[in-house]
């Protein structure tokens, strides 16, 4: 037989473990609680990345987005941005013609010139703005908020000539 005190010390560890089993059981509870709503907010997450990419990306028919002037991404330009502008279509200022542009450092010192066309940074949805604006921040190393307000105090992004395959207006007074 097993003396009062051993007795008592196994009674006591009886209880311990039947209180630590239940906590087991309700951190498990919680974690399959959280790893439901975290599978929940994957889906919402989902709906509304769908649902962005259309605002995003608008109508699939380019032609349906209506742009006054546009350039058409070549290749290259689809690999930089289209990621962006899944339609190849991007809009401008410009009517069918790029423009000669000088790029410069950070100290104002030319680094070069190209041709450029204006892409219209009004037609542009908020998101477009925003994924233009950081691409070509990290690229140039400018902080967002410098990159966004030369743009919006332009009025335009430039897009270098290399990146485009053509150009088109609904200007009907060239034709």
């Amino acid at each position: 037989m097993i003396d009062k005190e051993k007795q008592g010390l196994l009674d006591s560890a009886a209880r311990d473990l039947a209180l630590l089993g239940s906590d087991i059981i309700e951190v498990n509870n919680a974690v399959n609680d959280l790893v439901q709503e975290i599978n929940r907010l994957n889906t919402h997450y989902s709906e509304i990345s769908e649902g962005m990419q259309k605002k995003i990306h608008g109508l699939k028919n380019p032609a349906e987005r209506r742009y006054k002037n546009w350039v058409r991404l070549n290749e290259e330009g689809k690999r930089y941005f289209g990621h962006i502008f899944p339609s190849g279509i991007i809009p401008t200022k410009d009517i069918l013609l790029p423009q000669p542009a000088a790029f410069t450092d950070d100290k104002g010192n030319i680094q070069s010139i190209d041709k450029i066309y204006r892409v219209d940074w009004n037609q542009l949805t908020g998101l477009e703005k925003t994924a233009l604006v950081v691409q070509i921040g990290k690229k140039n190393n400018v902080p967002f908020d410098d990159m966004q307000a030369e743009f919006e105090k332009q009025g335009y992004i430039p897009l270098r000539q290399r990146y485009a395959s053509g150009s088109g207006t609904t200007e009907r007074l060239l034709f």
